[in-house]
């Protein structure tokens, strides 16, 4: 291979034919955009037969995009020009070397992940910054070889006797963003022109195929297969090429062989190599390869047999050079298997689709939980995977007749993702993947019924309907997926708006401050991030257990307990959500034990870009300087750089504090009036401290919401501290009320009891209801109630209102004569395994050790396992089968995930995240009961 670089003119011509072709084509664009547009090449003539044409195999036939697109792009006039190109010079257009996709500005610090140069194909020739106007080819940066002007070229031998040149410049010492910088603008350029003329290529295709005249104008055939057969000419010889943003460019020659880099980040057709096959050009030419157009255009640049050309040379070409890449079963995957699925649809290759359809399968394995969330444990994440397998890889593992038991893992776990994907209190954003997906389905609403994700580790609770519903969600993920510090944090939603929300899920700030625990609503130990050290926070390790999770239409209880997150200083983590509604009232009440440090931080943020504004009954003053120890100066500092991991809380400005020892409110309120009541019943004394923390901007051009909105996010936070230097041990408890302007306020106060257990009184226009929280469930205790009753009960949560009991977790609850009792589904599990068939209901079951003989139905509840290391996951019920040897077998909506070794006791998960944990492995099946049931 001969690579290497030098000063001179550059030999390029094809790229100055390209220049050259679409520089004539727009050269008229003025005119036409001021006189009727051209009419196309004319019809054949009635006299003239029109030839049939071939069927469309799905799911090729039922691609749309939205019709807007296309309207748009055929709307300017230098693209309408194409159709009156002969086929030579439509050739002469397409770029015969691989351009770079990632090109910043030389004259200006826009970044390559900015994309700030703009081409248009009625300037092909230029490349434009839409930041400072810098436009190239120019006296400063000519398009050639010029070393006075920084401007050289590189030639990369791409197969034995063919050599390609590319220019580069290179900026000056003082504009350099890295040592031996190289911006190829030229590239830049075919990268462009090539992107433009593939999707020529389909909208030409797409407008021939939906001609419904019954004689198609020939001249959109013709531009597709003419585009297609060059495309298909020039792929063999195209460099691979390394081409990441703020990172070196590298070119490597057109025959490489493996081992490519991880990540698909050897690419030849485009940036990625999961993206080589080139979609859009598979479609079109499902449309017109058996159209008189493909022969014609064949004839025209000399290729006797162009569909074997194209199907050859560019399909299967590319297809094998995506299939060589190693395989690591990520989001980038699934551009591979959706061009190579494409490829064996179009081609009806029935080993090619199996060897992919197999992946497509080991991806749905190894991809997600058992709960269908995907393994990053991010909603956006989840949502973009959901709708490329939804929108494209279904359709395509299932249309057709020879997909029988092929591609039924994805379909058995769809169900599965569309639900999980409407889980947290995250708005539901169209995926831009959707509208370009042949039939798309139907957007997922989201869900408004509590809901675990048993895997994922994220519990969502929720009551009422209309602008005072109330929603929060618990979050107890794990570090499998990815490193997360947001365990134990909450939303809040009033109305379905979240108004405690935080910006996970979002581009990482600069600063990196939404990577830290205190970008989140949860509670810091000693102003630490969670996991504590950095050694630790590389380590995978498992997320908290939920304990306890049941529910009903107005009572809903969930419990997480998580000795993961501070695994040096924190001897107790765990919180109970209680979530009750009456005729009118909202409730969500939080009880967040913590043991362990000297210093406790509960913190509350309102969300991003909604200009929220807090008010406490509490006087706070104005004081200086930021949250951090005066004894660690802040520094401003870059994400990648990792000191947001020690500097967090010098994101807090703007503070303002105050110190009380009772019970008080705050209120968070958001432009649009929606608000939100915290009555803060917890451990006293405490601090209360106002500020403003970072915000993104969704607004800054280029910035896909990652810059800094210097206004800031409304923040609170509940401090305690250790008076004589003993070990803190707080209770926080916390009680959300929507706030409305239809009832009045309610009246919280705390009982006091003489123990830590938390009682609380509650008076609202549907009357008084006390709601308990017990400290160490399973301890029978005797409270005092205010109205001269007393509570019995060793449960974990209790509602009274006038002689109702409702009763979550324990045997028993009594007040006066009134008693419920509940019978402990619980034991000892066997064995596991996955339910067989693609068209199963239940995905996975467990035999227990015993019998179940209970007379209530458990279909709906929530199958609690915990195994021998006290890790606890989580299933959804369908219902207990009794077996023959007098155990019994619970059916359960989910994959069971693993399964448990007979002789060892092991259960191993062949699902995400495939660990191993020790036996025994209990289960429980948590309930509520209520009076008079």
């Amino acid at each position: 291979m001969n690579h290497r670089s030098h000063a001179g003119p550059p030999r390029i011509r094809t790229r100055r034919a390209l220049v050259r072709a679409l520089v004539a084509i727009a050269s008229t664009s003025a005119a036409a955009a001021q006189t009727p547009s051209p009419t196309p090449a004319a019809p054949p003539s009635p006299t003239r037969p029109v030839a049939a044409r071939a069927a469309i195999p799905e799911p090729f036939a039922s691609f749309q995009p939205p019709v807007e697109w296309t309207e748009r792009f055929w709307a300017d006039p230098s693209t309408k020009r194409l159709l009156e190109a002969d086929a030579k010079a439509l050739a002469a257009m397409v770029p015969t070397q691989g351009g770079f996709r990632f090109c910043r500005c030389p004259n200006c610090d826009a970044r390559e992940s900015d994309d700030p140069l703009a081409w248009t194909p009625s300037a092909p020739e230029k490349l434009v910054c839409r930041r400072c106007g810098f436009t190239y080819p120019s006296a400063e940066v000519p398009a050639k070889a010029d070393k006075e002007k920084w401007v050289f070229e590189e030639e990369i031998e791409v197969r034995p006797g063919r050599t390609h040149r590319y220019l580069y410049h290179v900026p000056t010492p003082e504009k350099a963003t890295r040592e031996d910088e190289r911006i190829y603008l030229a590239a830049k350029r075919d990268y462009e022109a090539r992107e433009y003329l593939s999707k020529a290529a389909l909208y030409a295709a797409l407008r021939h195929r939906d001609d419904r005249s019954g004689r198609p104008d020939p001249a959109w055939a013709r531009v597709a297969s003419v585009l297609l057969l060059q495309f298909a000419r020039v792929y063999p010889d195209l460099a691979c090429r390394y081409d990441q943003p703020g990172e070196p460019k590298f070119l490597q020659t057109a025959e490489l062989r493996p081992p490519f880099r991880r990540g698909y980040k050897t690419g030849k057709w485009d940036f990625l190599g999961s993206l080589d096959v080139p979609i859009n050009l598979v479609i079109a030419h499902a449309i017109v390869r058996d159209t008189p157009a493909l022969a014609e255009a064949g004839r025209a640049l000399g290729d006797p047999d162009p569909r074997r050309t194209i199907e050859r040379d560019l399909f299967r070409a590319s297809a094998a050079f995506v299939l060589a890449q190693s395989e690591e079963f990520a989001e980038a995957s699934l551009p591979a298997y959706r061009g190579v699925l494409a490829t064996a649809r179009l081609l009806d290759d029935a080993a090619l689709f199996s060897r992919v359809a197999a992946r497509v399968d080991e991806f749905a394995r190894r991809g997600f939980y058992h709960d269908g969330f995907w393994k990053q444990g991010d909603i956006r994440a989840h949502r973009r995977v959901l709708g490329q397998l939804d929108g494209w890889l279904d359709p395509l593992t299932s249309s057709g007749t020879d997909t029988e038991g092929r591609g039924s893992e994805l379909s058995a776990l769809l169900p599965l993702m569309r639900a999980a994907s409407g889980a947290p209190l995250r708005p539901i954003e169209r995926a831009e993947i959707l509208p370009v997906a042949w039939a798309p389905p139907a957007e997922n609403a989201g869900t408004r019924r509590p809901l675990l994700l048993g895997g994922a580790g994220v519990a969502r609770l929720g009551v009422g309907e209309g602008p005072d519903a109330l929603d929060i969600e618990l979050r107890g993920q794990d570090g499998f997926g990815g490193v997360h510090f947001q365990r134990q944090a909450i939303r809040v939603a009033v109305g379905g708006v979240p108004l405690l929300d935080d910006l996970s899920e979002r581009t990482i700030l600069e600063s990196g401050w939404n990577l830290s625990t205190a970008s989140h609503n949860t509670i810091l130990i000693d102003g630490l991030n969670q996991r504590e050290t950095f050694e630790r926070a590389r380590e995978p390790v498992p997320g908290g257990s939920f304990v306890y999770f049941a529910t009903s239409p107005d009572f809903q209880v969930a419990t997480l307990d998580d000795p993961h997150a501070y695994p040096i200083s924190g001897k107790r983590y765990r919180q109970t959500l209680v979530v009750s509604a009456g005729r009118t009232s909202r409730f969500a009440l939080a009880v967040f034990d913590v043991e362990g440090g000297l210093q406790h931080d509960q913190i509350f943020h309102g969300r991003s870009g909604s200009r929220s504004t807090w008010t406490t009954t509490t006087e706070l003053a104005r004081r200086d300087g930021t949250l951090l120890p005066p004894s660690i100066p802040y520094l401003a500092a870059r994400a990648e750089q990792g000191r947001w991991f020690v500097q967090a809380l010098g994101e807090f400005h703007d503070l303002a504090e105050g110190t009380s020892r009772r019970a008080e409110t705050a209120v968070i309120a958001d432009a649009e009036g929606r608000g939100l009541r915290l009555h803060f019943l917890g451990d006293a004394p405490r601090t209360l401290i106002r500020a403003t923390t970072p915000d993104v901007d969704d607004s800054a051009p280029g910035s896909a919401g990652d810059r800094r909105d210097e206004r800031g996010r409304a923040s609170l936070v509940v401090r305690r501290r250790s008076i004589d230097g003993a070990t803190l041990a707080s209770r926080f408890v916390t009680l959300f009320e929507p706030v409305s302007t239809e009832r009045r306020p309610a009246r919280v106060g705390r009982v006091l009891t003489g123990s830590r257990n938390v009682l609380l009184q509650i008076e609202t226009e549907d009357g008084v209801e006390y709601l308990f929280v017990h400290e160490k469930p399973g301890t029978i205790v005797s409270e005092p109630l205010p109205d001269g009753r007393r509570l019995e009960t060793d449960g974990l949560a209790v509602r009274i209102r006038g002689e109702e009991l409702v009763l979550a977790g324990g045997l028993f609850a009594q007040v006066g004569a009134t008693r419920v009792e509940r019978t402990r589904i619980a034991g000892e599990l066997s064995a596991a395994g996955r339910s067989e068939g693609v068209n199963r209901s239940s995905l996975g079951w467990f035999d227990t050790l015993g019998t179940i003989a209970v007379a209530e139905p458990l279909a709906g509840r929530t199958l609690l396992v915990r195994h021998g290391d006290g890790v606890t996951r989580a299933w959804t019920v369908d219902g207990v089968e009794p077996l023959e040897d007098g155990r019994s077998r619970i059916h359960v909506r989910e994959e069971s995930g693993f399964v448990i070794d007979a002789e060892t006791g092991v259960a191993r998960w062949y699902r995400f995240p495939a660990t191993s944990h020790p036996g025994p492995h209990t289960f429980s099946v948590p309930g509520l009961s209520r009076s008079g049931d």
